[in-house]
C-alpha cells in the first residue's frame, strides 16, 4: 500500500507544533503503523503556494491512503478555512479533500463563524526491522480492506472553538491517547471509535479547564466496522510484550 501523511502546523496557536510533533511520533510508533520518515510531510507555517504545490504532488503520486492533520487557527465560512501561517494565509478544507480512496483529515483548529501521550521511546527501540516489516504489512492490509472513503475529523463544531494549552490541542491529545485503547480481541483501532471516544472527553475537559464549550465532529460514511478506516494497531498481535 501506498501511504502519505500530512502534518501541517501555525505554531501561532499555543501548543501547535506540539500537536504536529506527536503526530508525527503516533504515526511512528507500532500502534501509528509504523510510518517511515519518507512517508511523512511535516510543514511549520508553510505558504499557501507551498501547500498547493505539496497537495499537487501527493495526488499526482496515486496514494492508496492519506492521512492530514492540521493544527492552528481556523475559521467557518461556508466551510472550515485554515490558517496556515502567521502572515495570515488561508486555505479552504476542501482542497485537501480526494487525495486518495481511502482518506482521514483531522482538523484541530476553532470553526468560529467569521464577523498525546506520546509512545515510550525506550519500547519503540525494542522493535526490530522485522516486526516493524510486520506491523507495516498488517497495517496495510487493514487498510485497503476499508471501504474508499473520505473521513474528516473536527476538533470542534460549527459556530465553536477549539481549546489547548502548552502541551496542544485537547482533542489532540484525546484522540491519539484513543487510537491506543483496543477492544477486546480486536488488532486494530477504527477512526470512528477513537473519535467517539475522544469527543465526550474533549468535550467535558474543555468545560473543565475553560468553563467553555467545545464539541468534536466528524464526517464519514455508514461502513460497518471491519470496513472503516482505521488509526491504530495493537502491538499485542505481535507478542511484543
Amino acid at each position: 500500500m501506498k501511504r502519505q501523511a500530512i502534518l501541517i502546523c501555525n505554531n501561532d496557536a499555543s501548543g501547535a507544533q506540539h500537536d504536529m510533533e506527536k503526530w508525527k511520533k503516533y504515526l511512528q510508533s507500532a500502534n501509528g503503523g509504523s510510518w517511515i520518515q519518507g512517508e511523512i510531510e511535516s510543514k511549520v507555517n508553510p505558504s499557501l503556494e507551498e501547500v498547493r504545490n505539496l497537495l499537487r504532488c501527493v495526488s499526482g503520486d496515486n496514494p492508496d491512503f492519506v492521512f492530514v492533520a492540521y493544527a492552528g487557527h481556523g475559521e467557518w465560512k461556508r466551510s472550515t478555512n485554515i490558517e496556515l501561517n502567521p502572515r495570515g494565509e488561508t486555505i479552504r478544507e476542501e482542497e485537501f479533500f480526494n487525495l486518495a480512496p481511502r482518506q482521514i483529515i483531522c482538523l484541530d483548529c476553532c470553526r468560529g463563524v467569521s464577523q498525546i501521550e506520546l509512545f515510550d521511546e525506550a519500547q519503540e527501540r525494542m522493535f526490530s526491522a522485522t516486526v516493524r516489516s510486520s506491523i507495516r504489512e498488517a497495517y496495510d492490509l487493514r487498510m485497503m480492506q476499508a471501504d474508499p472513503q473520505q473521513v474528516i475529523l473536527y476538533a470542534c463544531q460549527v459556530g465553536e472553538s477549539a481549546y489547548g494549552d502548552n502541551n496542544g490541542g485537547y482533542y489532540t491529545n484525546n484522540l491519539i491517547r484513543q487510537s491506543r485503547e483496543f477492544l477486546p480481541n480486536k488488532d486494530f483501532q477504527t477512526v470512528n471509535y477513537a473519535h467517539n471516544l475522544a469527543a465526550p472527553l474533549t468535550t467535558n475537559e474543555t468545560r473543565r479547564k475553560t468553563g467553555r464549550d467545545q464539541h468534536p465532529d466528524m464526517v464519514c460514511g455508514r461502513s460497518v466496522s471491519d470496513k472503516q478506516l482505521i488509526i491504530g494497531v495493537s502491538t499485542k498481535m505481535f507478542r511484543l510484550f
